[in-house]
């Protein structure tokens, strides 16, 4: 009785592995149908993560650190500035949005 319990993963993943030969005998199409969306899937994900990948890779991590520390002695020395200067910024993009609103364009997007 203790082997069994000692290897129920290896008895567990036996048994799936011969349910999935089975099944993929019995309705090849089917099993077909049931695995594309999730290969499809996988494969989006792949691409999205190497695309996040890169844009790590690309980070200038020296610069950040230095913009979190002038960020955070700046909250400590003055934090009014700092919600001052937030809003300024969110003031800009609102601007930035209703002028590309009225124009018929999205924001940021390549001027033709």
């Amino acid at each position: 009785m203790r082997f069994l319990f000692r290897n129920l993963h290896i008895f567990v993943f036996a048994a799936t592995c011969v349910f999935a030969a089975v099944f993929v005998s019995g309705s090849p199409d089917r099993a077909v149908d049931l695995m594309r969306p999730v290969v499809e899937d996988a494969v989006e994900l792949k691409e999205l993560a190497q695309g996040a990948y890169r844009e790590v890779r690309n980070i200038g991590w020296i610069a950040a650190a230095d913009d979190a520390v002038t960020l955070f002695t700046a909250s400590l020395r003055m934090p009014t500035r700092l919600f001052e200067e937030l809003a300024d910024r969110i003031g800009k993009a609102e601007r930035e949005m209703k002028r590309a609103r009225r124009n018929g364009t999205a924001p940021g997007s390549p001027k033709v």
